[in-house]
């Protein structure tokens, strides 16, 4: 029966080995794409290391299809024993990638902070490369002996704790950062992750070649498959394929760290409103009230008994303090920018886009930009930052454009999607009134088109001479402002075409 397992596995060997190669190169190629994700968990910041780690081991389980390809093809023989070592090395390399992915996870909180430290990895491979070069000189060993004998201890050096290290981490991470998102079911994949990694770490000793020292001597692949007539690689192939499946399904983390983070944003956006409102409508009516009423009662104190003057004057005092405490809720209420540079506002702005929803979100400026009021400019602000949430959530675009430059006496800021566009019985919504309620107040108009093949792009167009320099010059010389965009003979908002909604 040893026999049949033997030339069942020499018969199939170079399939068994393609698909070993295939599954992890294929585990840091899907890896890879979440790499650049921008993401607050370290578990996205440790997705190059795990990426690195299945591509190096890929490549090495090829080079067991690679170097007898090219063997007769290479003069002189000593080549293959340089594609042997480079081999050795991709794995020592895998291994040194997968413990640095581990040792990310652990962050200086955890309960072993030495184990997160750089020094231990940095120490374990220096430790493997001595311990193999002094095996390999004591035994007087020959190169390719000398390399199994590193292959076999890169196992029991880097493998096991490397896997035992990524398992722990990545156990450490999901409880403590995962966990609480209550996603119990990206938690429980990530949990099978985590032992898949541990599984991988465990085993890889076990898999290693025939080496002259304990317990590489006794087992081994070789005995491995002599006795349980399955080959090692095949158990490998399974693990990797658990792995790469839990973790892909594991990602979806970040898609749901994202859409918590766009409410988030959206919930403060509406909030932010509803002071304003409340603001608006406060300076507008009640203090408007209680200080005209303030203003009856000290009139009134002239005229009453001296008997009522002090019920008057406490009267008067109150209705005076309540104007102080409404006049301070208006000033923590109004929404604030310190800096009136437009062009500096929208960057920071496209930058906290960029972050929170890890879309690609670009900035473009034409000219120099005017400063604005600081009072003026949190309309723009509010206006963008709708419409990059509704983009971000609605459009599916792989990227944003956010444009602003001058047209004749008009500032245009436009958020420019590369989405499937707005749907043909679309009806504005709370956000789109706003924006256009936005609009209007800065004395300027809200623009829209979309198209499937195009995507969307809002705009806003604001009369400068409403409010900058140039528009106070204007006010002082006793010319009249604009109310709101007048139509140009080339360039305007009436020359643009689109749809206001």
């Amino acid at each position: 029966m040893g026999g049949t397992g033997f030339a069942w596995w020499e018969a199939n060997r170079p399939l068994i080995w393609f698909l070993y190669g295939q599954v992890f190169f294929l585990l840091g190629s899907l890896i890879f794409t979440q790499a650049g994700r921008l993401s607050r968990l370290a578990l996205a910041r440790g997705l190059p290391r795990l990426a690195a780690f299945g591509f190096l081991h890929g490549l090495y389980a090829w080079g067991y299809l690679f170097i007898p390809l090219q063997a007769p093809y290479l003069q002189p023989e000593q080549w293959i024993d340089v594609l042997r070592l480079v081999r050795m090395l991709l794995l020592a390399g895998s291994f040194a990638m997968l413990l640095s992915f581990g040792r990310r996870l652990l962050d200086e909180e955890s309960a072993t902070p030495w184990f997160a430290s750089r020094a231990w990895a940095w120490s374990l491979v220096l430790f493997w490369a001595m311990i193999s070069l002094g095996v390999a000189w004591a035994k007087d060993l020959e190169l390719y002996p000398a390399l199994n004998t590193a292959d076999a201890l890169a196992r029991y050096v880097l493998a096991l704790p490397a896997g035992l290290t990524a398992a722990y981490g990545l156990r450490h991470h999901a409880l403590r950062y995962i966990r609480p998102l209550g996603v119990e079911r990206i938690y429980r994949t990530l949990r099978i992750a985590g032992l898949s990694l541990a599984a991988f770490g465990g085993l890889m000793p076990l898999f290693a070649p025939p080496a002259p020292f304990f317990p590489a001597r006794w087992i081994n692949g070789e005995v491995w498959l002599a006795v349980l007539r399955v080959p090692p690689e095949i158990i490998a192939t399974i693990v990797g394929a658990v792995l790469s499946w839990s973790f892909i399904r594991g990602m979806e983390v970040f898609v749901v760290e994202t859409q918590r983070r766009l409410d988030h944003m959206e919930l403060q956006h509406i909030q932010s409103q509803e002071r304003e409102r409340i603001a608006r409508d406060l300076h507008d009516g009640a203090l408007q009230q209680v200080y005209a009423a303030g203003l009856l009662a000290r009139a009134l104190e002239r005229q009453v008994p001296e008997a009522l003057r002090g019920d008057v004057e406490r009267i008067t005092a109150a209705l005076d303090s309540a104007t102080t405490e409404m006049r301070r809720l208006l000033h923590e209420w109004s929404p604030k920018i310190h800096v009136a540079d437009i062009e500096r506002a929208l960057q920071n702005l496209v930058d906290e886009a960029q972050h929170i929803s890890g879309t690609e979100v670009r900035f473009h400026s034409d000219g120099a930009p005017p400063f604005l009021d600081p009072k003026r400019a949190v309309h723009v602000i509010a206006f963008v930052r709708e419409a990059l949430a509704n983009a971000i959530r609605h459009a599916r675009t792989p990227y944003i454009d956010v444009h602003l430059q001058r047209r004749g006496p008009y500032m245009v800021v436009s958020v420019q999607d590369h989405g499937r566009g707005l749907p043909a019985d679309l009806k504005p919504g709370f956000g789109l009134r706003h924006m256009e309620e936005r609009a209007l107040l800065l004395g300027g108009r809200m623009r829209m088109s979309s198209s499937p093949r195009v995507g969307t792009r809002v705009e806003l167009w604001v009369p400068l001479n409403h409010w900058s320099a140039a528009g106070d010059a204007d006010e002082a010389a006793g010319r009249p402002l604009s109310a709101e965009p007048r139509a140009l003979a080339d360039d305007g908002p009436e020359a643009a075409p689109s749809t206001l909604v």
